[in-house]
């Protein structure tokens, strides 16, 4: 197998990985050991599926399939109907990705100073930084019970187009200016 392919892998996987755990702690469910293995076979499949389309259909056509997977699994483990997960997944989805973009540009400073110059190296410090991102969000206090508008579904339908629409847009970007 190419570098480049095991890159990618690791890459998609993470994302993956990420996703439904953002999903969960937007919810605010608690995740115990059983969830979290599901999360990895899910990730692990999600990836497999990836990969395998990637040859055959355009990313944002994937994007879209992987997304109605996760709303499936999300589905899966929210027993309340009142949560709206299409608008759930699609703020996660933004988020994990604004992050990721994010990340990419703080670790340009590491390439810059350090000079590093190894992709699976660069992957692992924008992962880091991503995951420091993310939880230094979910510590502010207003996000770290979840997304409260999201779990009180009492006349939300405005709050959950202007989260579609801001949502879609960075999603679109990130399928405009590429997959790292």
């Amino acid at each position: 197998m190419e570098a480049n392919l095991v890159n990618k892998i690791i890459k998609i996987l993470f994302i993956n990985l990420t996703i439904p755990l953002v999903d969960f702690k937007i919810i605010n469910k608690k995740i115990n050991f059983a969830i979290i293995l599901q999360i990895i076979a899910v990730g692990i499949i999600t990836t497999a599926i990836y990969i395998m389309l990637q040859k055959y259909f355009d990313n944002m056509l994937i994007i879209i399939i992987l997304y109605c997977i996760q709303i499936a699994f999300l589905k899966m483990h929210t027993n309340k109907d009142k949560i709206p997960l299409f608008a759930t997944n699609m703020i996660s989805n933004a988020l994990v990705y604004a992050n990721f973009g994010i990340s990419l540009l703080i670790e340009i400073l590491f390439i810059v100073l350090f000079k590093i110059y190894n992709e699976t190296v660069n992957f692992l410090i924008v992962s880091i930084i991503e995951m420091i991102l993310l939880m230094i969000f979910f510590k502010i206090r207003r996000f770290s019970k979840g997304f409260k508008f999201l779990q009180n579904k009492s006349n939300n339908d405005y709050l959950d187009i202007v989260m579609f629409n801001i949502s879609s847009v960075e999603i679109l970007a990130y399928y405009l200016i590429g997959n790292y």
